[in-house]
């Protein structure tokens, strides 16, 4: 069952207060959901639905004084994805690019889970994202103890996948296709990925463009 939040419902909660984890809790009490703002591999829908089956489309938004990392959570960290995986880093007059998500409560700690939030790889975050109607508060995560460590092709591919899919300005996506990438080229978590979205493989020239840098 997907979640039901309305977005005008959403919207009513404007005023922001860094890391006011009250303001998430009252949204999700009230309303039966709570909003997410993915700027990684979550862009993409079908990776987002592998373990929130409930996530639905909100709204593109932009994260003012914020810009995108690469990294992982130490040295020598073995991942999924066998590279960096995205991060945001506070920086007064960049932004960051990516999609509001709506999540029933039950996915909060599937969310949680994916993201490695017991284990110390990522905090959660309450942000204030710019829409076109306005600001809206929502829950994203940020990497603890950052190692810069560049993706892998088969990460950034996921990450274009999602900006195009949700059509990112052209600008921003230009700038994610120019990430440099490591030399991997064995199986990844990308390849339960394209199971879902061969269609938009079979019809699209998305992937190519991507892996170009």
């Amino acid at each position: 069952m997907q979640c039901q939040c309305k977005y005008n419902q959403l919207l009513k909660v404007f005023v922001f207060k860094k890391q006011n984890n009250l303001l998430i809790t009252m949204l999700v009490t009230t309303v039966g959901c709570f909003l997410y703002f993915a700027f990684g591999s979550n862009l993409l829908k079908e990776r987002l639905h592998l373990a929130n089956p409930t996530a639905t489309f909100v709204s593109t938004g932009r994260l003012k004084d914020y810009k995108l990392n690469f990294g992982l959570w130490g040295e020598n960290v073995t991942t999924r994805w066998h590279g960096g995986v995205g991060t945001i880093e506070y920086s007064p007059g960049a932004e960051v690019w990516g999609v509001i998500w709506s999540l029933n409560n039950e996915d909060l700690a599937n969310l949680d889970s994916q993201e490695g939030v017991k284990d110390g790889f990522y905090t959660p975050l309450t942000v204030s994202v710019e829409t076109d109607k306005g600001p809206v508060v929502c829950r994203t995560y940020q990497m603890n103890n950052f190692y810069a460590t560049v993706a892998s092709p088969q990460y950034k591919e996921v990450v274009c996948l999602g900006a195009v899919q949700n059509n990112l300005p052209d600008e921003y996506v230009t700038r994610l296709k120019a990430v440099q990438t490591n030399n991997y080229t064995g199986p990844s978590l990308r390849d339960q990925i394209m199971k879902k979205v061969k269609k938009i493989i079979t019809t699209h020239t998305i992937p190519q463009k991507c892996n170009e840098t």
